[in-house]
């Protein structure tokens, strides 16, 4: 019973991933908006392969109809070494990306941290 619930439970996300991408996925179609979405969709796609396999063709279907219809010219892989591939690609643009965002979050830590420690001065005169 409990690899049944494990089944269904990774099952479920795709299907959430596709309801929700058929509905805002057009809003997502220019700048940098469609750079995250390109790459989440290809994250996607690998988590699709390290999971249950072969997909219920219902899923399947559905993943593919999404794909069609949010980036009809993307690609959609075949084997995980593909999708592997496809990452390594664009690997050194997310780290920049993702560098980048470390280092605003790491400032806005910072600020808060001088914030706090200005108003418990203040709290303590």
């Amino acid at each position: 019973i409990r690899s049944v619930d494990v089944c269904l439970y990774l099952l479920l996300l795709p299907l959430l991933i596709t309801t929700i991408m058929d509905t805002c996925g057009q809003y997502f179609e220019k700048g940098n908006l469609k750079k995250k979405c390109d790459t989440f969709l290809l994250f996607f796609q690998k988590y699709l392969f390290t999971k249950v396999q072969p997909l219920p063709i219902d899923v399947d279907y559905s993943i593919q109809d999404t794909m069609e219809a949010i980036r009809p010219n993307m690609t959609l892989y075949s084997t995980v070494g593909e999708v592997d591939e496809a990452i390594s690609e664009i690997s050194p643009q997310l780290r920049h990306v993702l560098g980048s965002q470390e280092v605003d979050d790491e400032e806005e830590e910072e600020e808060d941290e001088d914030t706090e420690t200005e108003d418990a001065a203040e709290e303590g005169n």
